[in-house]
């Protein structure tokens, strides 16, 4: 069983709520699922997640909090593309959309995991743009620029999310999971 809409948004933050704000005034029917609260407060205690929530729903929006858990792709010429993906709690069912967004965030909100030596992206695979081991991330001085943060999933000149160097044609990666380098 499926759940069909134009564009299905990963991520309920700011850059996820921000996209799906503007597909809605534009007439597209969106889902979001977001798995929590947005790590955006830490950085702007103004931003209310709640009031940008309710605002995607008056237009017609429809918020599922629940956590992606795969997609399912398929290769193409160009690049291939995602067909569904799967949440923790849809059992059986999986959702459909012409185009998908990853607006999951950074490292603060899962968005990237990390070991000791490795980065990566922990729904699709994508690649992950980051250098060294993890003594070459951070530097000492808290207050300092942090390497870590510039690191994140690598997009193609027109945004999309790539996969073993190929984009993933109806993926668009937004906000702080995008490499930033």
């Amino acid at each position: 069983m499926s759940m069909n809409f134009d564009t299905l948004i990963i991520g309920g933050g700011h850059s996820g709520l921000q996209q799906g704000i503007a597909l809605q005034r534009n007439g597209q029917q969106c889902l979001i699922i977001s798995a929590g609260e947005s790590s955006r407060p830490l950085r702007d205690p103004e931003w209310s997640q709640a009031i940008e929530r309710h605002r995607f729903e008056d237009l017609g929006g429809v918020w599922l909090d629940d956590r992606v858990i795969k997609g399912v792709l398929k290769s193409a010429n160009e690049g291939d593309l995602l067909l569904h993906v799967f949440t923790e709690n849809s059992g059986e069912k999986f959702f459909v959309a012409d185009q998908f967004i990853l607006a999951t965030g950074s490292f603060y909100s899962g968005g990237l995991l990390a070991d000791p030596v490795h980065i990566w992206e922990p729904v699709f695979g994508l690649d992950v743009d980051y250098e060294g081991k993890h003594a070459d991330w951070v530097r000492p001085d808290f207050f300092a620029q942090q390497p870590f943060m510039t690191f994140g999933v690598r997009v193609d000149a027109q945004g999309r999310a790539l996969r073993q160097g190929r984009p993933v044609l109806n993926l668009q990666a937004v906000g702080s999971v995008v490499a930033s380098r």
